[in-house]
């Protein structure tokens, strides 16, 4: 009977090992992550185009910082590489709200003919390859940080001229225009479990969306247009995830 016991003992503690084996992420596990975050940038940017030849007009921008909304959902595979370090990677898909830019004209370039308003929005979006590195080596809180790289699309639209006087008119609009850019991320921040499938995590994300351009105006025998080389945005990154 004692021999029972211990064989049933045994055998109880053997099968409680493999369970909890079986779920100490040795295998790569399914991840959703949520993401809706408050963001801001300085967008603005103050050059000189020529609209036509040997007509150069000065684009003077409001450096405003400028606060929108930035969603993100990243589906991934999470597995331990070590007993403290936990490895997320797969693909993430973002989009924000609008972005205004504005500022004067000055006509010729001159200050002195500084006789017109402008203002557009861009919104962006992008797909990214994601990877993110957990730290399980605190209680209540797992470190972690995250980066991706992937191909963005930055959509520069709603462009218009307003006139400051009455006998100057407003000049033909740039097109609206998408420009695919390179566009990466770079994140830092805390997670925590609320239980064995579910956690929340608050963090900081830098991005960079790459270039973004409007279209020539119609009639215009120029390419030349509005654009910017970088545009980098900042946001307090909440999430809750979702581990299967």
């Amino acid at each position: 009977m004692k021999v029972n016991k211990v064989v049933t003992i045994s055998l109880g503690i053997t099968l409680s090992s493999l369970v909890f084996a079986g779920e100490n992420d040795n295998l790569w596990r399914p991840v959703g992550t949520l993401s809706l975050s408050p963001a801001w940038c300085s967008p603005g940017e103050t050059q000189t185009v020529y609209v036509q030849p040997n007509l150069p007009e000065t684009f003077t921008a409001n450096s405003t910082t400028e606060d929108f909304v930035n969603s993100e959902l990243f589906l991934s595979l999470q597995h331990r590489l070590t007993p403290p370090l936990l490895a997320q990677l797969g693909l993430a898909v973002a989009t924000t709200t609008t972005i205004p830019l504005n500022g004067d004209i000055w006509q010729d370039a001159d200050p002195d003919f500084n006789n017109l308003f402008y203002d557009y929005k861009i919104r962006h979006t992008h797909l990214a390859a994601k990877g993110k590195l957990l730290a399980d080596v605190y209680q209540l809180v797992q470190p972690y940080i995250s980066g991706s790289l992937g191909v963005g699309f930055n959509y520069a639209y709603h462009y218009k001229s307003t006139s400051k006087r009455f006998e100057v008119l407003p000049e033909p609009p740039f097109t609206s225009h998408t420009t695919t850019a390179l566009t990466y991320t770079l994140g830092a921040g805390l997670q925590r479990a609320l239980n064995t499938h579910w956690s929340v995590g608050v963090g900081y994300e830098f991005t960079d969306w790459g270039k973004t351009s409007l279209g020539a105006a119609p009639a215009q025998l120029s390419n030349a247009s509005l654009n910017l080389n970088h545009i980098y945005t900042n946001q307090l990154q909440l999430s809750i995830s979702f581990v299967a």
